[in-house]
């Protein structure tokens, strides 16, 4: 048994068999990349790591299965089950690439066959599992490809019912209720400084599993709606700040030059891909190889905060590329944000099922029959245009 401190969670605790997964090499990689990419850059505090978040992850992937089993009535679930729950949360992020989701976003989307399934994080981080299980020896009862099946389909569903409790309690593809978005909305804030925290100690004590799907307490309508508003403000205030997407389109944009000297098209889809994480910063940044000088001198600007300048901002519907004809095209880049309440343009609540407690009565909640005041809108779409022209 071994017990690691965690600033968020206090003391979380692994078997001998646990810590066997914790100690391999793909695990550890996840200490080379930052959870919020390039967010130090103006957020100095900003700088843990997707392994410490994953750590979290399982942690809280662990304790929302015991409070739903203790919670409901028959339901049953084996030791095996509650492992690969344990072991999704440690695994879901094993497919990030450098500085995370700008390199899936902006960076594999310039560079790779676009129907290269690999581009995405959650499908890399399933092919992980299969790297990670071949690494360990493990006696035959874990190792079953039942057991590295089930963990994949946790981390993202691709074939299996999508309902059943155990695949959404790491991610939840119904109405993204998941311990993943539990542990980051308590643990950035921590890091930067802010007071953005959301408490999921109501959502685990007033769930419960009614006919194999997770169902809430009517009355926690409005902790599951500050669930998703937290997100949102989060998202709109702090991972999309201007001058951090300004930044990170610079070095997507000194990443896709760096594509011709070493093809992330080839890496993702092999164990080479464990060699790609944040410190191919400084390999470009201290690079003597002349070939790299022009993706170097982008990131050198970054260091020296001559970043792309703004030169526009506002909403998707307002935005005309002809006001920008005194710009070469070659020098504009156009950053897309979009922001939603985890329903696209829906009420956020409209998937999330409910339970009265007098008589266990399934339910919904529409917008018209909320207790508190809450926007009837639900999705936004904001531009940013920047030049990359030197000043």
């Amino acid at each position: 048994m071994v017990y690691i401190y965690d600033n968020i969670h206090g003391f979380i605790e692994f078997t001998s068999l646990e810590k066997k997964f914790l100690d391999n090499k793909w695990v550890k990689r996840l200490k080379r990349i930052k959870q919020l990419g390039l967010l130090d850059h103006v957020w100095p505090c900003a700088s843990h790591s997707r392994f410490e978040h994953s750590l979290g992850v399982s942690y809280l992937a662990e304790k929302y299965i015991n409070y739903l089993k203790s919670n409901s009535k028959n339901y049953k679930i084996n030791d095996s089950d509650k492992l690969n729950i344990k072991l999704a949360g440690l695994f879901h992020d094993l497919g990030h690439g450098p500085f995370s989701h700008l390199f899936d976003n902006i960076v594999l989307k310039k560079c790779c066959n676009i129907n290269n399934k690999n581009i995405i994080h959650e499908i890399r981080s399933r092919n992980i599992v299969e790297y990670i299980f071949n690494d360990i020896n493990l006696p035959s009862n874990y190792s079953s490809a039942y057991m590295i099946d089930s963990i994949k389909e946790m981390i993202e569903p691709v074939s299996i019912n999508s309902k059943s409790v155990k695949y959404n309690i790491v991610n939840n593809t119904i109405n993204s209720i998941d311990v993943d978005k539990f542990d980051y909305l308590l643990r950035d804030p921590k890091h930067i400084g802010l007071d953005y925290s959301f408490n999921y100690n109501r959502i685990f004590l007033k769930s419960k599993i009614i006919n194999d799907e997770i169902v809430y307490d009517d009355s926690i309508s409005n902790d599951i709606l500050d669930l998703y508003l937290t997100r949102y403000k989060f998202h709109k205030e702090i991972y999309n700040h201007k001058t951090a997407k300004i930044i990170e389109t610079m070095l997507a944009d000194s990443l896709i030059i760096y594509n011709n000297f070493e093809s992330f098209d080839s890496l993702i889809n092999s164990e080479e891909f464990i060699n790609l994480d944040d410190s191919i910063y400084s390999k470009i940044l201290l690079s003597k190889n002349k070939d790299l000088l022009k993706c170097k001198n982008i990131i050198k600007r970054i260091e020296n905060r001559n970043l792309y300048k703004q030169i526009w901002s506002g909403k998707l519907d307002d935005f005309d590329l002809n006001d920008f004809s005194d710009y070469r095209e070659s020098d504009l880049r156009i950053i897309n944000m979009k922001f939603d309440l985890c329903n696209k343009n829906k009420f956020p609540l409209e998937k999330v099922k409910f339970y009265d407690k007098k008589n266990e009565n399934i339910k919904f909640i529409s917008n018209n029959n909320l207790n508190k005041l809450y926007p009837n809108k639900y999705e936004e779409n904001y531009l940013l245009v920047c030049s990359s022209k030197l000043n």
